[in-house]
């Protein structure tokens, strides 16, 4: 086979990395400089673990590698400065595929390799599966580059590989199904030379150690070199200035944990480690060593010791002190500005597992500890001041100063530069009590105009919104309101989003342009007047309050037809006339990939619930469905005869409907495409196809006046909807009770689904009414019309609410944002728009009961708290002694049907109707912590098993699968049946499971 890939997969600590490294030494070392590029992935580092750096950074070592190649690269750059936040497969695309097309057009390109490793490291779990599904849209261009990918057996890896079409050029090797004889052999030839080294430098000369202790130690590492390098750092610590006893207490019967999991004597090891640095821990002690270990192990990006000190407001040496006993498992710098780092990613998740952690005074609690560090980088961040670095003069551009780097490095110290960069995220992962709200209060109100210019200054002004956007999700979520703090947010991202460039370019014109346009009403305009520094005074025209238009994205040549947000709420996708889709950021407003494959105008398209396919109509009369997160072609269905207008994704993500203009339904499976069933009844075309979230039934629309109700199971219309007009935009509440339909005469009708009786009818347009769509809890209804304008409608009482003006022709699509707190619109003046729709929601007083049918309930194992799971997809936490809702967890895409927590109460598990996907939270903070993929349809019940290690799920896919808790992949299936299972239970030990 001629392998385009080599993928190495293992255990952690199985020695991956450092075959990535000897092979890049070697590549590079050799007499013809083989290496062309390499990523080496890594947690502890936020460049290092972002997926859309991957692709860039190759680009720019495959330009120092090769001349030309340089070239093109810098052409691509020109032409579009902004590819580094396009897609993944689009920043391949242009910038190594199309480079190396160029050059291989006119000469040659030599062969080299490509290393990526650790690749499971980065921080977006999903992306990583995109990197996978990119490579196999272009393997073909790539033949002269040799790709060397490592990385855990994790789901979002191994499935990539195995469902793309990357297998077949992939040489796959598995460390941990290497016979144990090679494994083992490797182990003692490295202990083996390793201890002897240490022999000679402690000049022990009685043959230590023995072949003996070497084999003993070789089965204790059980096959994980990660054990190995750890025991020769843990024998060779200077500061117990003793080999020969450090070797004889590890060895000792007792000294490691004996269990069935595969990191049980890894596990050992670190508490041996722990243990001898720590014998008799006072509470003082613990207090400063969780400080310290517990901050260096959750850090986004490493620290040195004295800037992890200036950080955590601690005294000269604390950290070196504190951090020089465990020398072998966290590697602490002898130069000042060498960084801190653990020797292996294991140790931060046996430090954070206490199922793996079994000295409880050693188990890091992340949230506890995300909740400190963000208290200290707030009071870092108060320390801020105006025109850090001295510049003075606000018209000068950032470019245009020749020392800023010098400038900065003086001026902007590494501990002051990291709480500017992720202080949001760690109070997102966190828990907010008292303390922090009140940190973050004098942050919002004396320094964030200061923490806008060091971004500048450091070029990552683009992070601010995000970490905005996360900390108001996360400070809605609390049982408290903190309005005041909400609104100077909300400020904050608004002005980030309208003076993005200038301030981009001029840090100081953070004081210049900011405050003198922002709206009168502002609270930050209030609060910063005193910071003008140089700028205009404005007379008139500015407004009292923010305009509900985020962004206007532009790019499409005519009429936008059709837009969608992702069922993440990350991106936006658009079709038009141009025969075009677009996809584009949804926070940003970036444009992200052109797809191109329709050959007439494209009349409607929609993502699959699980967000990896989007299906698009055309007047060309085909269907294609695309790779959503690659925005590769997947499949084209050409249906001849008639044009396509309509389209929508069942919530199984593999089954699609499509409006025909002969009034037929076509029903068929994606991305196959290889047969339809029809509904017929409509004589007239189909205008728009809404599937029921419980996907029983479907709602068709049409211009022969009527709207259809669809058993999905009988394959038979139940109910007729009669109007007097042709129906243009059919919508279904979350509950799946009511109906919108917008027509001809500018009228929305909300119709009863079960008695077919109109409850409502909405009036206010001036003409006709394309598009309609409810928000994701149902208390909203918004609709596009000709008349050019988008209304909000109470879905209860039928009052609008208000009037988003600012297209210039018909308005053709709109849809909520899977948060409900955004809209975007698409329109035939060529343009869309995300508006803001979250004052609606905070208006009001925020209502802690479910909107809907209580489905699930769980009580904690101490019993003072219990959950709830709703058909209005959320998931409330409440206190047992008060009755108050403490949490509101968010994620869901449809009805719950289950909840659990674990057997310490510290998590929970949830499932719900539509989604494969298990989703595991942190108790206390609310936190999403992890999402376990591996069912196929929608999970019915979860549990967990009595040995708190494991996780148990039935599904609609009919099987039961058994989860290993602390990885995000099914470790097996344990039952395949032929139909639904729907309940099950684990009998009290936790040997026999009933299921039915």
């Amino acid at each position: 086979m001629d392998a385009g890939v080599f993928w190495i997969s293992g255990l952690a600590g199985s020695g991956k990395s450092t075959i990535a490294q000897t092979v890049a030494h070697w590549c590079h070392d050799g007499p013809e400089n083989f290496l062309g590029a390499s990523f080496f992935c890594s947690r502890d580092s936020a460049e290092c673990s972002n997926v859309h750096l991957i692709f860039p950074t190759i680009a720019y070592q495959l330009g120092l590698f090769h001349a030309g190649f340089k070239e093109e690269v810098s052409q691509v750059l020109r032409r579009d400065p902004d590819i580094q936040s396009a897609l993944i497969a689009r920043q391949l695309e242009e910038l190594v595929v199309k480079p190396l097309r160029a050059i291989i057009a006119v000469s040659q390109f030599p062969s080299c390799a490509v290393i990526i490793d650790a690749l499971d490291e980065c921080k977006d779990d999903q992306a990583t599966s995109v990197i996978i599904a990119a490579l196999s849209l272009y393997i073909a261009d790539l033949k002269s580059l040799r790709f060397f990918i490592t990385s855990r057996p994790v789901h979002n890896v191994t499935g990539a590989f195995r469902t793309t079409g990357l297998a077949a050029t992939t040489q796959h090797l598995i460390l941990h199904e290497v016979s144990a004889d090679t494994t083992e052999r490797d182990l003692n030839l490295y202990l083996e030379k390793r201890l002897l080294s240490v022999s000679s430098v402690y000049e022990i000369d009685d043959g230590w150690p023995s072949q003996e202790d070497i084999h003993s130690l070789v089965v204790k590492a059980n096959g994980l070199f990660i054990f190995a390098a750890t025991v020769v750092k843990y024998v060779s610590d200077p500061n117990a200035d003793d080999p020969k006893e450090q070797l004889k207490r590890l060895l000792l019967p007792q000294s490691l944990v004996l269990d069935s999991s595969p990191y049980a004597h890894l596990d050992g090891l670190y508490i041996q480690v722990l243990r001898n640095a720590f014998p008799k821990i006072q509470a003082q002690q613990k207090a400063k060593l969780k400080t310290v270990l517990g901050t260096a192990v959750l850090l986004r990006d490493p620290l040195s010791p004295v800037a992890l000190e200036a950080l955590l407001h601690l005294p000269p040496r604390t950290v070196r002190d504190t951090l020089r006993r465990i020398h072998s498992v966290v590697v602490v710098p002898s130069a000042e500005d060498g960084v801190i780092r653990l020797i292996h990613p294991s140790f931060h998740d046996f430090l954070t597992d206490p199922q793996r952690c079994s000295e409880k005074e050693f188990v890091i609690t992340a949230s506890i500890q995300h909740t400190l560090v963000s208290q200290h980088c707030l009071r870092v961040l108060h320390t801020l001041e105006r025109d850090a670095c001295g510049i003075g003069n606000v018209s000068v551009l950032n470019s245009e100063i020749p020392d800023l780097s010098e400038r900065v490095r003086q001026h902007i110290p590494l501990h002051l530069q990291y709480a500017c960069r992720h202080w949001a995220f760690h109070m997102k992962h966190g828990m907010i009590d008292d303390s922090s709200l009140e940190l973050l209060r004098i942050f919002c109100e004396k320094y964030m105009l200061r923490w806008l210019e060091v971004l500048s200054l450091l070029g990552e002004l683009d992070t601010a919104v995000e970490a905005l956007q996360s900390v108001q999700q996360a400070l809605r979520m609390l049982p408290i309101s903190v309005p005041a703090i909400l609104s100077l947010l909300y400020d904050c991202e608004r002005v980030v989003l309208m003076f993005l460039p200038a301030i981009r370019l001029s840090c100081l014109q953070v004081y210049a342009s900011i405050v003198p346009f922002a709206p009168t009403g502002s609270r930050l305009r209030a609060l910063y007047e005193s910071e003008m520094l140089h700028a205009p005074i404005v007379r008139s025209g500015l407004e009292a309050n923010w305009s509900p238009r985020l962004h206007q994205l532009e790019g499409h040549q005519i009429y936008v037809y059709s837009v969608a947000f992702s069922p993440s709420g990350e991106h936006i996708a658009s079709g038009a006339g141009d025969k075009t889709i677009r996809l584009w950021d949804a926070k940003t407003g970036a444009h992200l990939h052109t797809l191109h494959g329709h050959s007439s105008l494209v009349n409607c398209l929609a993502f699959s619930p699980d967000g990896k396919q989007l299906v698009s109509v055309s007047a060309d009369r085909t269907v294609i469905v695309w790779d959503a997160e690659t925005g590769g072609h997947l499949k084209t269905s050409d249906q001849q005869s008639h044009d396509l207008l309509a389209v929508s994704f069942f919530p199984d993500s593999q089954t699609i409907a499509v409006g025909r203009s002969d009034g037929a339904i076509l029903i068929g499976k994606a991305p196959a495409l290889d047969s339809f069933e029809h509904l017929e009844g409509h004589p007239r075309s189909i205008s728009a196809i809404c599937i029921s979230h419980s996907g029983l039934f479907l709602v068709s629309g049409s211009l022969d006046f009527t709207c259809k109700l669809w058993d999905l199971r009988k394959k038979l219309c139940t109910r007729t909807f009669k109007h007097s007009n042709s129906v243009f935009g059919v919508a279904v509440s979350p509950d799946d009770k009511v109906l919108a339909t917008g027509c001809v005469n500018g009228t929305i009708t909300l119709w009863s689904l079960a008695s077919g009786f109109t409850v409502r009818i909405l009036k206010g347009h001036s003409a006709t009414v394309d598009t309609v769509s409810f928000s994701p809890d149902g208390s909203l209804i918004a609709s596009g019309s000709w008349d050019k304008s988008i209304r909000l409608w109470n879905t209860s009482n039928g009052v609008c609410l208000r009037s988003l003006e600012g297209h210039t022709r018909h308005v053709r699509s709109v849809q909520f944002s899977p948060d409900g707190l955004t809209l975007v619109s698409g329109s035939d003046d060529n343009s869309i728009y995300i508006w803001d729709t979250s004052s609606l929601a905070t208006s009001a007083p925020i209502n802690k009961s479910h909107a809907s049918t209580v489905t699930k309930v769980a009580i904690s194992p101490d019993r003072t708290v219990f959950c709830t799971g709703s058909t209005d997809n959320t998931i409330r936490v409440w206190s047992m002694t008060t009755g108050d809702c403490l949490r509101i967890l968010q994620g869901h895409p449809d009805t719950i049907t289950s909840v659990a927590f674990s057997m310490d109460g510290r998590q929970i598990a949830s499932s719900d109707l539509r989604s494969p996907v298990i989703r595991l939270w942190d108790a206390a903070s609310g936190q999403c912590t992890a999402t376990l993929q591996g069912h196929t349809a929608g999970v019915r019940m979860v549990a967990y098993h009595r040995n708190g290690r494991q996780l148990v799920s039935c599904s609609s896919d009919s099987t039961i699968r058994l989860w290993a808790l602390g990885t995000t992949r099914s470790t097996t299936t344990i039952f395949q049946g032929e139909g639904t299972i729907y309940t099950m239970a684990l009998s009290p030990v936790g040997d026999i499971l009933a299921a039915a």
